[in-house]
């Protein structure tokens, strides 16, 4: 089978955009090793490419150009093998100067010696076409393994760095491999092994093709993706050539349709391009929207509804009460609305005097910053003037400003190009730095109007907030202090009632001194009365009592409730009570500190038994409600007593508050207290069946917790039935 090569043309023209990519890339990008070594990569694709034109033209078929193609080759693959390892940021090469080496010793070798090309020969395969044969030297080998190391080693070193790169630069990375390893990897196999390995060399023009993949991919890149940093601004212009492109083709194709056409009267003609002039003056507007639209995607040229967004963002900010939150929807907005490169919302915080980075979204990538910026910074005093807008080009030295320079030095030092503040009621309570657009566009009059309502926004949000937040902390130390106050309140009452019985023997005691009987009356009052006293003290205590870290442990409630009823089990009796117990299935296991838990139930269980008369019924439910990640395990006691009223139940768990004659009022407010540090949450309502009043506690576990066997203070393996009703006689 006879294999026609490719038009050398086709090689002139890759050469001339290969070496216009070589110049963009040196002009443009940030200067260091990485943009010289792309810049000789590019333009060592285009001396490898024109080598091959003049080589396979009728021109020159010279055996300088095959030697000079070869040179150019070594070239590509030292400067593929820089590109690979040193991008993004590095700035050495492991190895370079090897390479390098070895690299510019068969350059040379390859220009003035036979050792790789040693003759060219031509011969003609069918009419008119010429086929080129180049017969390499011992060469040939030693340098397809070079070149098949290099690239390895290259590929595998940005490998490395794909796995762990994210947003904006694993796609730069994906582009440049996809875009320099692979097609130096056909070119590698068609040019090198297949002569080498097989002898075959009909299909070596065809390997300067492969440059068809790596141009364009490395333009999209650079123009979409922002590769090495460089920025390309496709201006409006290009949208009216290709319209015109556009029509061009279309007249075109017109034309020769109409050609087609029989044309029996000489007058047919005219008709015919009125025809064609009408279609295209119609098609032409629509065909120049439709290309418009398409490039502004492609370089995120997005125009939006700015009043409809302005509301949208109004309704919610208004309704957002949590700092990090607002600061995170605006880089958002940001983002939607201008594809910035970079937005980053500082708020102030005035424990530190500092403005904190609170959200920042680079390249449309949500991040996390430490950054802070005190608040004498050249930028923070600037804005704190009561200025609401500072651009990276503001004019420093005539300005009325004197720390306008400074501020905008600051600026560009944290790659912003605009700073917004959010200023509200005279005061600055942060500010938003936006960096340049990705579609090259500058910040128009009605971008910045936008950004200044959006800040006066975001100013009211996070104010809102902080009154809110100190609105919360007034609530809760107002509830503390009434809490206090309740319990002050109580304690004097429950204090003085001992003491004025105390008091009152006392007086009496300089006249019946000599009394025996109220001697003996007298010491049995004053210890009664202190025994009181000291078992206010006493429940005051456990009032306050936690946990201690070291006294937690996983607890069966089961367990814990059975050795509950069997402390109870006297008092039970004398009131003729049924107990019914429903636990459920598996085992109801908690961390916690089991005396606290056990003290919980006790009072609940002689609360209970206080509440109800004699044939009395107390219920006890276990049972677990299950949710991805979490569960609950819900502990209900419940009497048969007399229902209470809503009022009632509202203060029912507040310290001192009882419904009984001799009642003080801490038993279900030590529950509360205990159940709080568990971090369980405890209720009461009237129950229905029976008809009485339930009291439920509700304990937070995990799924481990939940699913763990005890091995805890009190554990031990629980009882066989999960159901069980007892009648204690």
């Amino acid at each position: 089978m006879t294999v026609l090569p490719p038009n050398p043309a086709s090689f002139l023209l890759l050469a001339a955009f290969s070496l216009a990519l070589a110049i963009l890339v040196h002009l443009r990008a940030s200067a260091g090793p990485i943009r010289n070594y792309f810049s000789l990569f590019a333009v060592s694709v285009a001396l490898w490419l024109a080598s091959g034109f003049l080589l396979y033209s009728d021109i020159a078929p010279d055996l300088l150009w095959a030697r000079v193609a070869f040179a150019a080759g070594a070239l590509v693959i030292l400067s593929v093998y820089h590109v690979l390892v040193l991008f993004p940021d590095r700035q050495k090469s492991p190895f370079g100067w090897l390479v390098n080496c070895v690299g510019a010793i068969l350059a040379a070798l390859s220009i003035a010696t036979p050792m790789l090309a040693r003759e060219v020969s031509a011969s003609e395969v069918s009419s008119g076409v010429i086929r080129i044969k180049v017969m390499y030297g011992p060469l040939l080998m030693p340098f397809t393994v070079y070149v098949a190391a290099i690239l390895v080693s290259g590929v595998w070193s940005l490998v490395k760095r794909l796995r762990t790169a994210s947003g904006m630069r694993r796609l730069q990375i994906q582009y440049l491999l996809l875009g320099t390893a692979i097609p130096a990897s056909g070119a590698l196999a068609v040019n090198l092994i297949l002569p080498l390995v097989f002898g075959v060399s009909e299909f070596t023009p065809y390997g300067r093709l492969f440059a068809l993949m790596f141009l364009p991919i490395m333009a999209h890149a650079i123009v979409r993706y922002r590769l090495m940093d460089i920025k390309v601004f496709i201006q409006k212009a290009v949208v009216f050539i290709s319209a015109i492109a556009a029509g061009t083709f279309l007249f075109v194709g017109l034309v020769s349709l109409f050609g087609l056409l029989p044309s029996n009267a000489r007058g047919s003609s005219v008709s015919h391009f009125i025809v064609l002039a009408i279609i295209i003056a119609v098609s032409f507007h629509p065909v120049k929207s439709s290309i418009e639209r398409a490039f502004n995607r492609y370089v995120y040229r997005v125009r939006l509804d700015y009043p409809k967004i302005l509301k949208e963002s109004s309704l919610r900010l208004s309704t957002t009460l949590d700092p990090n939150v607002t600061a995170a929807y605006i880089t958002e907005i940001v983002w939607k609305v201008f594809r910035a490169e970079r937005a980053e919302v500082y708020l102030r915080d005035d424990s530190r005097d500092v403005f904190a980075v609170l959200a920042l979204r680079v390249n449309g990538e949500t991040l996390t910053s430490e950054r802070m910026l005190p608040i004498a910074s050249p930028l923070t005093s600037y804005l704190q003037e009561g200025l609401r807008l500072l651009l990276g080009d503001e004019v420093g030295e005539d300005s009325e400003h004197g720390s306008v320079s400074a501020a905008t030095a600051e600026l560009c030092d944290l790659k912003g190009e605009m700073a917004v503040a959010f200023w509200h009621l005279g005061h600055l309570w942060g500010f938003l730095i936006l960096g340049a657009k990705l579609s090259g566009d500058a910040y128009f009059a009605e971008d910045i109007d936008f950004l200044l309502t959006l800040g006066s926004q975001a100013a009211i949000s996070i104010e809102n907030s902080q009154l809110h937040r100190r609105m919360e902390e007034e609530r809760l130390r107002a509830e503390r202090l009434g809490v206090i106050g309740r319990l002050a309140s109580g304690i004097a009452h429950e204090i003085k009632n001992p003491l004025v019985a105390i008091r009152a023997f006392a007086e009496l005691l300089p006249e019946r001194f000599r009394d025996e009987e109220f001697h003996g009356e007298f010491s049995r009052i004053v210890i009664k009365e202190v025994g009181r006293i000291d078992g206010l003290v006493a429940r005051l205590r456990e009032l306050a009592t936690r946990p201690a870290q070291q006294q937690l442990g996983f607890v069966d409630l089961r367990i814990l409730i059975e050795e509950t009823l069997t402390l109870l089990r006297g008092q039970l009796e004398q009131k003729h009570i049924l107990v019914s117990t429903e636990y459920g299935t598996g085992q109801q296991i908690l961390r916690g500190d089991h005396s606290l838990l056990k003290q919980l139930f006790l009072n609940l269980g002689m609360n209970a038994i206080d509440a109800m008369e004699i044939g009395g019924e107390l219920r006890i439910c276990l049972r677990t409600v299950q949710t991805p990640g979490t569960g609950t395990i819900v502990a209900e006691v419940t009497n048969s007593g007399d229902w209470i009223t809503d009022d009632v139940i509202g203060q029912i768990f507040e310290p001192f508050f009882t419904t009984k004659p001799n009642g003080s009022g801490l038993g279900l407010a030590i529950c509360r207290n205990i159940a709080d540090a568990h971090r369980a949450r405890i209720s009461a309502r009237n129950s229905m069946e029976p008809k009485g009043v339930s009291f439920t506690v509700e304990f937070p576990v995990g799924d481990v917790v939940a699913a763990k066997r005890l091995d805890g203070p009190g554990g031990s393996e629980g009882a066989d039935s999960d159901d069980g009703r007892a009648l204690i006689n």
